[in-house]
């Protein structure tokens, strides 16, 4: 049996090259993506935002300002600039579900015939590993 280690690196190789090839199948960058399933039907603001994407404000304001530009968000304006909000347009929140579409066939594909008691294993499991690395106190740069 192999360690976890190397379950774990080969696991992520695994997401990577799935993000790579739903990157493609999409013509947008991964950030993009996974910036879009962030965004909700309601305002979010930077700040809500780069704390869930874990990105730095100049990361996070050249991809806002990639989908505004693409007409997937729009910006909310409001009296104070520094807290503008973000919202899906109709292109946006389409293109999210067409995405989230995509993540659950993947799902399906994946453990669509394993049991309830084994998905909720994985899922105990993998979220006690994600709080086991939450204790690592990982700064974003």
């Amino acid at each position: 049996m192999e360690d976890l280690t190397t379950v774990l690196v080969d696991l992520a190789q695994q997401i990577r090259l799935i993000e790579q090839q739903l990157s493609e199948q999409l013509d947008l960058p991964i950030s993009q993506i996974r910036l879009l399933l962030n965004l909700a039907e309601q305002p979010t603001s930077m700040t809500q935002l780069k704390q869930s994407l874990v990105l730095d404000n100049s990361t996070l304001s050249r991809q806002l300002a990639t989908l505004t530009d693409k007409k997937l968000i729009q910006v909310e304006p409001q009296p104070d600039k520094r807290q503008r909000q973000y919202i899906l347009t109709a292109t946006g929140s389409h293109l999210q579900h067409t995405i989230e579409t995509q993540l659950h066939d993947l799902e399906q594909f994946l453990i669509g015939n394993w049991g309830p008691d084994e998905i909720r294993l994985l899922t105990t499991l993998l979220n006690r590993l994600l709080r086991s690395t939450d204790k690592l106190q990982l700064k974003v740069r």
